[in-house]
């Protein structure tokens, strides 16, 4: 009895999982954490969340109190955020542009360019004073 180990939390990453880890551990509550699926580090892409999906796992016999816990302090954490300081400037602002999104794609693509225009200026200098 109380030995098998049941999952009281899926998360997205291990900063999450810990997190709720040290809540528990707050509680005086043993867990322990699980990765499920893989991390952006196994598969060579650093898009994906850092250490992928896990489960938090405590004894059977803590898991009624552990979920309690966690349901309370997500209960807690479920406030309205506060007004931004610049919210009512930016709205007595109005038109203006507006944030710009390039995505993934864009942003390398944008980077590619300022590279390829500072390349030709540089060689364009180098030419010349090699010239003189």
């Amino acid at each position: 009895m109380g030995d098998e180990l049941v999952e009281v939390a899926f998360v997205a990453d291990e900063v999450e999982a810990a997190m709720i880890q040290a809540l528990l551990e707050e509680s005086g509550i043993p867990s322990m954490q699980q990765q499920v699926g893989p991390s952006g580090r196994q598969l060579g892409s650093v898009l994906l969340s850092p250490g992928g999906s896990r489960q938090v796992l405590v004894h059977a016999h803590r898991a009624g109190e552990a979920r309690a816990l966690l349901a309370d302090a997500t209960l807690e954490g479920e406030q309205e955020a506060p007004e931004s300081v610049n919210a009512r400037y930016l709205e007595e602002a109005g038109g203006g542009r507006g944030p710009r999104n390039y995505g993934v794609i864009g942003a390398y693509v944008r980077t590619f360019a300022v590279s390829v225009v500072v390349m030709a200026l540089v060689c364009g200098v180098w030419f010349l004073f090699r010239a003189l």
